[in-house]
């Protein structure tokens, strides 16, 4: 048995496996000096309706259920809100999210779709340290909670360009604090979108913290809960499709 692992937890993993390999800049940048592409490689042919991924999420029934999403699926979605939510070939996009959620596919693939570059901090930064690693990585674009962004100020990232607000109602009282600062962005959708599929514009503090915005590369309407042909009034309340 092989593991593989990083300086921080070297110690750890060797408690439990004798043979560990460090994959860090040491091993690394030798086998991208000595590794040249192969011209014979062949690439595995993919159509847009074969799988890209299964994602599990709980939802409103608290029981996992398996969600999968394909090629064209995400791909036409990326395209869609990765330029709504201000991802581009300048974006520097802080990889923050869980690789159990959605959020990860949406930093790291959509980012990659538009040409931008993805920001991998460790784990000890992630858990402890992320605006020094924002500064250190030149970050411009990162999403997170409201509550997690109430945790520091806009000053100890003066480089950030862009914050999407996902996983929580929009907070006034964190809004107020980085809207005059940075592009704010309120972020809504479920697993079955891709992760997305609501994005909202907060040009000032005062937005309102319901508002979650515009249907992005999809149509979108709140109908009937009893009746899913019918539309419900404008103000009223139902489910959203």
């Amino acid at each position: 048995t092989v593991a593989l692992t990083s300086k921080l937890y070297r110690s750890k993993v060797q408690s439990i496996i004798e043979r560990c390999i460090v994959v860090d800049d040491d091993l690394v940048q030798p086998l991208l000096c000595t590794c040249a592409l192969k011209s014979d490689l062949t690439l595995a042919k993919v159509t847009p309706e074969d799988l890209a991924y299964v994602i599990f999420t709980s939802g409103s029934t608290g029981d996992p259920k398996g969600i999968m999403i394909e090629h064209r699926a995400f791909s036409s979605c990326a395209l869609k809100f990765g330029s709504a939510l201000g991802i581009n070939s300048d974006t520097r996009a802080l990889q923050f999210g869980s690789h159990a959620f959605g959020a990860c596919l949406l930093e790291i693939m959509t980012t990659l779709i538009h040409g931008g570059c993805v920001c991998i901090p460790s784990d000890d930064d992630r858990m402890s340290n992320v605006p020094a690693f924002v500064n250190r990585a030149n970050v411009n674009w990162m999403m997170a909670t409201p509550s997690y962004m109430g945790t520091f100020q806009p000053d100890d990232v003066p480089g950030l360009k862009t914050l999407v607000l996902v996983g929580e109602q929009m907070s006034p009282s964190v809004n107020a604090i980085w809207a005059p600062r940075v592009q704010v962005l309120d972020g809504y959708g479920q697993s079955e979108s891709s992760s997305i599929c609501f994005v909202g514009k907060i040009s000032s503090s005062g937005a309102d913290p319901n508002n979650i915005g515009h249907s992005v590369g999809a149509h979108s309407w709140i109908i009937d809960p009893s009746d899913p042909n019918r539309l419900v009034p404008i103000g009223a309340i139902g489910e959203l499709v």
